[in-house]
């Protein structure tokens, strides 16, 4: 496995991954600083395993730079030998084949945070390489991630934009609403249960009944009322235009993150 960022030490806690070979690159972050004439030290060695189950090399979060010396390494220790899963964010699967140096089948995966108590949404594509018998390994063992869902390539960086990133816009909310009932005298453990529970149980609703969200925020608000002044709120700070934004300029600043590397190679 090759470790970079929060997503993989979720993997790792949760799931036993059949990996035969683990290349351990904790310190990705700090050679990332000293870019890539030093990254070589920061690899310690690699560990054979008796496994039953096909090989699984996972390129976690890898920036583009550093991808090439990394596929270089994986490639000189004979580890990609069947198949990669790759979570690097923004790395089309033909791109990660030109860096391997080879027609290896590749399956490119977004998962987010909250697979680590099997309730995620992990979008997946794949090459023409990976074979039915391949792919329904993988799903086997990612049953326990939460939904898998197959996307087009063209699409996953915009979906990883919303789940990928939104565990940490979900939780500013949550926590504001929190706050929010904090300062109105609710006690802050009741206060972040209740804003929670309210937002699972919205939620649900929504997926359950097929219901469009602005029927049930009109079905909450009242002439008048309490709830539509809240909502009036929102309208006024900006809500609904920081919420779209905030996806809008994550996804961006990905592509453009990605073209800024290319220019500087």
């Amino acid at each position: 496995r090759i470790h970079q960022g929060n997503v993989p030490d979720v993997f790792g806690r949760r799931y036993s991954w059949p990996c035969a070979d683990t290349l351990d690159v904790s310190a990705m972050e700090a050679a990332a600083a000293h870019m890539i004439g030093k990254l070589l030290p920061y690899f310690r060695g690699y560990r054979r395993q008796a496994v039953l189950s096909p090989l699984l090399v996972i390129l976690e979060t890898v920036c583009e730079l550093l991808m090439p010396l990394l596929m270089a390494r994986i490639i000189d220790v004979g580890i990609a030998e069947e198949h990669a899963v790759s979570m690097a964010g923004g790395l089309s699967m033909q791109r990660i084949r030109e860096m391997a140096g080879g027609d290896y089948p590749v399956i490119r995966i977004m998962p987010n945070t909250p697979v680590a108590i099997g309730k995620g949404v992990t979008q997946y594509c794949h090459n023409d390489l990976v074979d039915d018998a391949m792919l329904q390994d993988w799903l086997n063992d990612m049953r326990f991630c939460g939904i898998l869902d197959p996307l087009e390539e063209r699409l996953i960086d915009a979906a990883s934009a919303l789940s990928g990133s939104g565990p940490a816009f979900v939780s500013m909310f949550i926590e504001a609403l929190a706050d929010g009932a904090l300062m109105c005298g609710l006690p802050r453990q009741l206060a972040l249960e209740y804003a929670c529970q309210t937002l699972i149980g919205t939620s649900k609703m929504l997926l359950e009944t097929g219901m469009h969200p602005a029927a049930l925020k009109d079905a909450v608000c009242s002439p008048g009322g309490s709830t539509i002044a809240g909502v009036h709120a929102l309208e006024e700070y900006g809500f609904r235009c920081a919420a779209e934004s905030c996806i809008v300029q994550r996804n961006n600043q990905k592509k453009y993150a990605l073209g800024q590397r290319r220019c500087n190679r």
